[in-house]
């Protein structure tokens, strides 16, 4: 193989990956009581419903720092997010449901690490075998918190999906004592 073949191919192999890699982007916001932070990692996954195994869930957690595998369940999640390393949204969406849940995971806020009564959206601009591209986002209303990140990913498949334990929120008993 002659230099020119040579210098031609190692170009079009630094061009073929350098597509490829920016071909994965999250781009996106969470904010927590006003303060913002940039959202840049995303990751999705397919897992077994761990009731029924004919269902699955989506997982998409986006974070502001790059996270290793084992990072990503949702214990080393809340013990990342007391630290203040991470900053991060997990939102699980029950396939073919309408049940959709997101997690915020953020020193700040007390319902760190647990499911609660908002609920957020879910675009699939692309959902297949091998990739997951869309919006996720929350309501902006009514929360110390929300989110909005468009992500780029390939899709992982495996594993049982964990569920956050979810806020358990006081009911008013409507009594009343009387005064006097």
């Amino acid at each position: 193989m002659s230099m020119r073949a040579s210098l031609a191919c190692m170009a079009l192999a630094v061009v073929t990956a350098a597509v490829s890699v920016a071909a994965d982007s999250t781009v996106g916001t969470f904010t927590v009581k006003g303060k913002v932070t940039p959202l840049k990692h995303g990751y999705a996954t397919v897992q077994q419903d761990p009731d029924d195994d004919a269902r699955s869930w989506l997982v998409i957690l986006v974070t502001n720092v790059l996270l290793e595998e084992a990072d990503r369940t949702p214990a080393r999640l809340a013990e990342l997010a007391a630290a203040g390393t991470v900053k991060a949204v997990r939102v699980l969406w029950l396939e073919g449901y309408d049940t959709v849940f997101a997690v915020p995971y953020h020193r700040a806020l007390p319902q760190s690490g647990r499911r609660g009564t908002e609920h957020p959206t879910v675009n699939l601009d692309r959902y297949d075998e091998s990739r997951y591209e869309g919006t996720v986002k929350s309501k902006m209303l009514g929360q110390d918190w929300f989110f909005d990140v468009h992500v780029k990913t390939d899709l992982a498949r495996g594993g049982v999906a964990e569920l956050e334990p979810a806020i358990v929120e006081e009911e008013p008993t409507g009594r009343s004592t009387p005064a006097g």
